[in-house]
């Protein structure tokens, strides 16, 4: 097998993934005409092609393939991020995962339910405590706690009211 007719061919499938991505992105988004799909992929890989191109009719002598490799790659995900950049902010995108996440909470909702039921059922029969038995007996100790604060702040007022009581009554009886 020719190296051009090699590269000819990998060339091909690279274009023909590239199709097959647009294509989905485009039913994903929902728009009805088909973009200029050169608009997309040459920006992004035209330069990164064309230094490509040249290290392969060079036969990979060159002593940078890693930069060359690191620079194609680098320009491959700005163009990426442009076109889908470009795909969700359309009004179809925006709908899509608006119906995704409709579908995906009408689903975990009640899976959620169930789970949560059935945990509790098993805590029950293991005779452990479920989380709201031990939230609400949290929440009875923090309440506990305070009246106890309560309850001792008012046995400190009324020991202060005694003192000062006793204080009184002996300055009252000793003269």
């Amino acid at each position: 097998m020719s190296d051009g007719f090699m590269n000819q061919d990998l060339l091909s499938m690279w274009k023909r993934s590239m199709d097959q991505g647009m294509e989905a992105w485009q039913k994903l988004a929902g728009q009805q005409q088909a973009p200029d799909i050169s608009q997309f992929w040459r920006p992004m890989f035209g330069q990164s092609l064309d230094v490509w191109t040249q290290i392969l009719k060079q036969g990979m002598s060159s002593p940078d393939v890693l930069a060359h490799w690191k620079k194609f790659l680098d320009d491959s995900v700005e163009g990426w991020s442009k076109v889908l950049e470009q795909a969700m902010g359309t009004d179809g995108f925006a709908a899509a995962m608006g119906k995704f996440l409709d579908q995906y909470m009408n689903t975990v909702g009640p899976v959620r339910k169930s789970l949560q039921s059935s945990n509790e059922e098993f805590l029950r029969t293991m005779n452990l405590p479920s989380r709201k038995q031990i939230t609400d007996l949290a929440s009875q100790v923090v309440s506990l706690e305070a009246r106890l604060e309560a309850l001792e702040e008012r046995i400190e007022d009324l020991v202060d009211s005694i003192s000062l009581l006793e204080t009184f009554v002996k300055r009252a009886t000793n003269p």
